[in-house]
């Protein structure tokens, strides 16, 4: 097998079934011989599986029918407007996860008030739709850092940095903008580590004039920590545990104070 090689991303291809019969054959007898890229590859599939268990139940629900005239009504307003698909999906999330708190609830998100129970549940949206990205997981690539920063800057109202995680070996891919919470724009950063495995660093304008310490969100595999430092609120979601993200989360917050 020392003939084969595969790389990241043919991992990704294989883990999210797109990689042809033939490949698959190949690419798991060379699995045998890199065991590190067989324990990734049984990482993002227990990944895919508790992202599967977190959402496929809530996605799979009739609409409640308190929310359908909501719905029906935003849909007729916004029918002339040509919006691009992750725009229409995050609006019908947004409708969904506002009278969706009994589903966190159960995962321990109470406590949560509405507005944060909302950023929450797209900062997890954004990181289950990207993450698995092989070709496009940014709209801009860090090869172009300087006008990410000073583009996302400009529509978010205030000066964007991207946390340096480096020090817990989390190098940055890039960003993109995204719709957030009342036509708010947000931000999200993607980080990736040596071995593939991916964070994602997600912020938005706050309303509240106020800052908070660190809050800690379990849903699945997925961890996620929330906080507001003026102008933004931010959340950091990966599938690690607790104390790591939270020693991640520290060095975000340390490198955007320096």
């Amino acid at each position: 097998m020392s003939n084969l090689s595969f790389s990241k991303n043919d991992i990704h291809l294989y883990v999210d079934g797109e990689m042809p019969p033939e490949e698959q054959i190949l690419f798991e007898a060379w699995l045998k011989d890199h065991p590190d890229m067989a324990r990734e590859v049984r990482n993002l599939q227990a990944l895919n599986e508790s992202l599967h268990d977190c959402f496929d139940g809530v996605l799979d629900e009739p609409l409640p029918a308190r929310l359908e005239k909501g719905v029906s009504e935003r849909l007729r307003v916004e029918h002339r407007v040509i919006r691009p698909r992750w725009q229409m999906a995050a609006s019908l999330a947004f409708l969904v996860s506002g009278g969706a708190l009994g589903w966190f609830a159960n995962d321990g998100y109470r406590g949560l008030v509405n507005e944060e129970a909302h950023f929450l549940s797209e900062a997890l949206e954004a990181h289950s739709i990207y993450v698995p990205e092989v070709r496009h997981p940014v709209e801009v690539s860090v090869d172009d850092k300087a006008h990410l920063l000073k583009w996302l800057s400009k529509r978010l109202g205030n000066k964007v940095r991207a946390p340096d995680l480096s020090a817990a070996g989390y190098n940055l891919v890039g960003g993109r903008l995204l719709p957030g919470e009342g036509r708010v724009p947000s931000a999200q950063f993607m980080y990736e580590n040596e071995h593939g495995k991916r964070l994602t660093f997600f912020m938005m304008p706050v309303s509240k004039q106020q800052d908070s310490s660190f809050q800690y969100y379990k849903s699945g595999d997925l961890f996620t920590y929330l906080w507001t430092d003026q102008p933004f609120q931010y959340a950091m979601t990966g599938s690690l545990r607790r104390d790591e993200l939270r020693k991640i989360c520290e060095l975000a917050y340390k490198s955007l104070e320096s």
